[in-house]
């Protein structure tokens, strides 16, 4: 067919249009593939970097529950040996001093005698406070000291009165007993509980006298003195006698009334130890201080989120907060900033990609159209 011909120009534009619009095709699908390739690509950085920061976190967390174990193992040893926290307390002190005196001689101060009094001053502090624990632990381990001028009826008839409210005492050294009685030698006592002789048994007598620390007194034969219901004679009283020389009664009561001042004074003692050591903690330890502080702040996030008050969400964001100390609004701007980057990040690609298309379907010549592919900015944004 010559080129002149009208069917030969008719094939050669058939031929031209197919071309460009495979060109103009084949182009978008480039186009698209790279810009699905792009964003993908984007996608894994930055899931890369949520990791990071994940693993950021992690990492503090981790820092923070190694420093809870060192301060639970702390707190266990001190908390069952009394000394152990006087000594804490005072070798934290005598540390902070001699620190300071440490910085003020880096500036160029003179350290003089001052830090001496005041390492002594700690010192003296501390041996204060161990001599008022070990009195403490003295004073609850002492056993009840003994008179044997002190067990007296007097004394048995108190004993029982404290023990036994309302109790009638009916006979001590008066009235008329068998021969060699007890009761003539000073050493029983007759008496009836208020509730009357069948509101206790000799076991329930027996048991107040051990308590006491008082040795009921037995015969020659090995009976004890101990008679009540079910005995000859002792069916309206009991009757109980006592060895000379077996307790101080008014000691007794005055060492178990020793033990419980002494227990008190103690524990007032450690209240202000316990004080002293978080204030010391707050001044001297910033890093064992924050633990305890967000340590506690989780504990109360975690009280909110099971009583329903707060969401997970806000459960996790409020951990977060306390955490890196950031307000609670950066927070929840930074996990919606997070969030939402993959989708803008996919939307300007997207822009970029629509564009791309734009300007290749508009060029009306192969060349142009290479020329409006070879011209795609992917960093453009609308």
């Amino acid at each position: 067919m010559a080129k002149s011909s009208p069917g030969w120009a008719l094939a050669a534009w058939m031929a031209s249009n197919f071309m460009s619009r495979i060109c103009g095709a084949t182009a978008f699908g480039v186009i698209r593939n790279l810009a699905q390739s792009a964003a993908a690509s984007r996608v894994i950085e930055l899931q890369a970097k949520a990791k990071a920061q994940q693993d950021s976190i992690a990492a503090a967390e981790l820092s923070v529950q190694r420093t809870r174990v060192d301060l639970a193992a702390e707190a266990a040893k001190r908390s069952a040996d009394p000394m152990e926290r006087i000594k804490k307390l005072y070798d934290d002190q005598a540390a902070a001093a001699q620190r300071a005196a440490s910085a003020e001689a880096a500036r160029g101060k003179q350290v003089d005698a001052s830090l001496t009094r005041e390492l002594a001053a700690i010192e003296k502090k501390r041996q204060a406070a161990m001599k008022t624990e070990r009195d403490r632990q003295s004073a609850a381990s002492r056993k009840p000291t003994r008179d044997p001028d002190l067990a007296t009826p007097a004394s048995i008839s108190k004993l029982l009165r404290d023990a036994l409210p309302g109790v009638r005492i009916t006979s001590t050294t008066g009235g008329k007993h068998v021969a060699n009685s007890d009761h003539y030698r000073s050493a029983a006592l007759d008496f009836v509980p208020k509730g009357g002789m069948a509101s206790m048994t000799k076991p329930d007598v027996r048991e107040i006298f051990e308590k006491a620390g008082v040795s009921i007194r037995r015969n020659a034969g090995g009976v004890e003195q101990l008679f009540g219901p079910g005995d000859k004679g002792h069916s309206d009283h009991f009757h109980v006698a006592w060895e000379k020389g077996k307790l101080a009664v008014d000691n007794y009561r005055a060492s178990v009334k020793e033990t419980a001042k002494a227990e008190r004074e103690a524990a007032a003692e450690q209240k202000k130890l316990d004080t002293a050591l978080d204030q010391i903690l707050g001044k001297f330890d910033p890093a064992a201080d924050a633990a305890r502080k967000y340590r506690e702040e989780l504990e109360e996030i975690d009280k909110l989120a099971k009583a329903g008050k707060i969401t997970p969400d806000q459960q996790v964001a409020y951990a977060e907060s306390a955490l890196t100390g950031d307000t609670l609004s950066a927070v929840l701007a930074r996990f919606e900033t997070g969030m939402n980057v993959s989708a803008i990040e996919n939307a300007r690609i997207e822009a970029v990609a629509q564009k791309a298309k734009r300007d290749i379907k508009v060029a009306t010549t192969a060349a142009a159209k290479r020329a409006a592919y070879a011209a795609i900015n992917w960093n453009w944004s609308a």
